[in-house]
């Protein structure tokens, strides 16, 4: 009897890893198996190993934290829509994203021991954080941004800020959440805008 067709099954296997590793899970080859109903010789056979199922997953899980976000930024500070940024912002430290952050933080617990992740790791950071740095030279072009600080510095700041929280604070109160998403929204602002304040008009 013929195999099932690899693309078929990988992209059901690798989501399946993806919803233990952001569950918390370990992911186990035997339950992936059970849950999709085949044996799991066949994750073996398109995977090779579990580690190898594993760092594609933390990829998929890490490359779409990438993705998730800097397009909206981006077009929110072209057409100075700040209240979007601001809600994005709201959006981005929710509770629906503490998911995503926490897998983020346990990725770069894991890649100790794993070289293909600290290396999936190393190339998201470096992906994301020359993505901000494209925004601000864009905004610093178009005379909507001033900023004397060293670029690489402020993007690696503003990337790992929602990152870090799901560490510091892994059960944020909503007040205390409001509160952090009104000081980083008035972060991206003093960077992305030249004419904003956060203490107000100036006399």
């Amino acid at each position: 009897m013929a195999r099932p067709p690899k693309e078929d099954w990988v992209p059901l296997m690798r989501k399946e890893a993806v919803k233990r590793l952001k569950e918390g899970k370990d992911v186990k080859v035997m339950e992936i198996a059970e849950e999709l109903g085949t044996s799991p010789a066949l994750v073996h056979f398109y995977f090779g190993d579990r580690q190898h199922l594993v760092d594609e997953a933390w990829r998929e899980i890490l490359w779409a934290y990438v993705d998730e976000d800097s397009a909206e930024v981006a077009r929110f500070a072209r057409d100075r829509d700040w209240a979007g940024v601001e809600r994005l912002v709201r959006d981005i430290l929710s509770p629906d994203r503490d998911a995503t952050h926490t897998a983020h933080v346990r990725a770069a617990g894991e890649a100790v021991a794993s070289g293909d992740l600290q290396a999936t790791l190393r190339e998201v950071h470096e992906s994301t954080i020359d993505r901000w740095v494209q925004l601000l030279r864009q905004s610093i072009a178009a005379g909507q941004a001033k900023t004397e600080l060293d670029l690489d510095a402020l993007a690696t700041l503003i990337v790992a800020v929602p990152v870090g929280l799901a560490a510091v604070d892994p059960e944020m109160e909503p007040s205390r959440r409001r509160a952090i998403a009104a000081a980083y929204t008035s972060m991206l602002r003093a960077v992305l805008d030249a004419d904003y304040s956060p203490h107000g008009p100036q006399a």
